[in-house]
């Protein structure tokens, strides 16, 4: 034998060998056959000529039958104990538990990103990266956080990345309420989310063109959480386009009245990227695309979250067991093979009913139909997944994916706790009913208090109802009324503002960023007023 060959006999055991305890079991049908040949006591009794006719055992050929059947069925009763007793001769190595690294990108919304040294711009660029990166996380949880003077957090950490970048077009420097580049509350802000989901690891990548203090950054450093930079912009660099305020051909100046020039000091970056344990990459069309990988970071262990565990093949076994049951009854082989063969000759294409309906009924044999839904939920069949879910919270899910809210609304009123009321929420705020939407998070919060994205969602939507409360007023000419459909001026007005919400996400983001930092002006928060350079 070779040695690779011999060295797999070496190692060859089984996982669970007390299963061989049942091996007399298979000889127990050929225990009963020879009891009954023996005829009890009827030959004491029977004239020997007579016993065969009497005893009418049939002829050879069924003999023959019977001693292969039961044959058969030992060795494929053997054969399944085998199985079961999982032959194992390599390790494998195998996660200890799903991946929740964590991490959050810090988007620069000053007005110099609006510098279009980098085609089209520098901002149009960030997006680019942004979206190369979010592509590029396979799992775990992403959040993201935009600063210009102040910092405000677009989306907490979560696990579906898509929700970051549906916003990132919206994602412009004219929708800051407040003017400058101070990414100190950003990163205080970045690092605020990871303890929402239990984080004690993970990482910060700075998208951003220049950094004017090192100590916004530095003083932040932490070995658990490295702050990455990615530098916008080119060491030429070049001025700021007034276009964004309707002046074409103007670009912003200083108080002096000089056009403001501004460039790119990889250097700089670099070296705050690594005073914070973190690394640094300029963002030109020369350069890969970010990518997401461990860095090794001083005074943090990696853990290891894998361990090699004995990979049990006795799966396999499976097919010969098969194999001999289909020897064994073989008028049922071709009924079989037909059923299985039945959804790939359909006419139907994948994912209509008739053809899930057919797929259905072979998976029932080793699929839970949930676990059949959670598959097509995953690979973008919504609603071929709502309609075969059976635990109503996940059927919400799909049909809330499948784009019918008012649906998943009605199954997510079913789900009494704090994730079907914050679903809830987040249904009925796509719905238009913004009241509603504020009240089930409210519900979400008065048992889980610590719900961070609850509480997001809900500041987002009473800041909407705040400003169209505001902008109702307006319209009628008088204070807006409590019920705003008591007057038709009003009601007209809400129309048309909510209307506007799904089309325009920029307007959507500007009035929650002017809420937040006006509600940090009354609470005696006056950073973002501090001198400096707007740009």
């Amino acid at each position: 034998m070779t040695a690779p060959l011999m060295e797999l006999l070496a190692d060859f055991h089984f996982l669970r060998p007390w299963w061989f305890a049942a091996l007399p079991l298979a000889f127990l049908p050929l225990l009963v056959r020879r009891a009954g040949q023996e005829a009890g006591g009827w030959r004491r009794v029977i004239a020997p000529e007579l016993l065969p006719v009497l005893l009418d055992r049939g002829g050879a050929g069924s003999r023959r039958a019977r001693t292969t059947f039961h044959v058969l069925a030992c060795s494929a009763f053997c054969t399944a104990v085998c199985a079961l007793a999982g032959p194992t001769f390599e390790r494998l190595p195998q996660p200890v538990a799903t991946n929740r690294d964590a991490a959050v990108i810090v988007l620069d919304l000053s007005l110099s990103m609006y510098t279009p040294d980098t085609q089209p711009s520098r901002i149009a660029r960030a997006h680019a990266a942004i979206a190369g990166m979010l592509t590029d996380r396979e799992d775990g949880l992403t959040g993201l956080v935009v600063y210009a003077g102040d910092a405000h957090v677009v989306t907490p950490l979560t696990d579906d990345p898509r929700n970051i970048e549906n916003l990132l077009p919206a994602l412009v420097p004219d929708i800051m309420p407040a003017a400058g580049s101070r990414p100190g509350p950003a990163i205080a802000a970045a690092q605020a989310l990871f303890p929402n989901v239990g984080a004690t690891r993970g990482q910060i990548v700075l998208v951003t063109d220049g950094v004017a203090e090192p100590d916004d950054i530095l003083r932040h450093r932490d070995p658990a959480f490295p702050i990455s930079i990615v530098g916008v912009g080119t060491p030429e660099g070049g001025a700021i386009p007034l276009e964004f305020r309707g002046v074409p051909g103007r670009f912003l100046t200083d108080e002096t009245g000089a056009t403001v020039h501004t460039r790119l000091n990889a250097a700089r970056l670099a070296d705050l990227a690594r005073g914070a344990y973190g690394e640094y990459r300029t963002l030109d069309s020369a350069d890969a695309p970010w990518t997401w990988r461990d860095t090794p970071r001083p005074g943090a262990a990696q853990p290891d979250r894998t361990f090699d565990t004995w990979h049990d093949v006795g799966f396999w076994l499976v097919l010969p067991v098969l194999a001999l049951a289909c020897l064994g009854f073989r008028r049922g082989v071709l009924v079989g093979l037909a059923c299985l063969l039945a959804p790939v000759g359909h006419a139907e294409a994948p994912g209509t009913p008739a053809t899930d309906t057919a797929i259905g009924a072979v998976r029932n044999l080793w699929q839970r139909p949930d676990q059949q839904a959670y598959e097509m939920l995953r690979g973008g069949r919504a609603e071929a997944a709502a309609r075969r879910f059976e635990d109503p919270r996940w059927a919400a899910v799909a049909q809330y994916r499948a784009g019918d809210l008012e649906g998943a609304a009605n199954r997510f009123r079913a789900d009494d706790t704090p994730t079907g009321y914050y679903n809830l929420g987040t249904a009925l705020a796509r719905l238009g009913a913004l009241e509603a939407a504020v009240a089930a998070y409210e519900r979400v919060l008065a048992t889980a208090p610590d719900h961070a994205d609850a509480r997001h969602n809900r500041d987002l939507v009473a800041a909407l109802l705040a400003q169209g409360a505001q902008e109702d007023g307006a319209d009628a000419g008088t204070a807006p009324p409590t019920d705003a459909t008591s007057d038709p001026r009003s009601a007209d007005a809400r129309v048309r503002w909510l209307d506007s919400v799904p089309d325009d996400p920029g307007g959507l983001l500007r009035r929650k960023f002017r809420y937040e930092t006006n509600q940090r002006l009354r609470q005696g928060d006056y950073r973002s007023r501090e001198r400096g350079p707007t740009w």
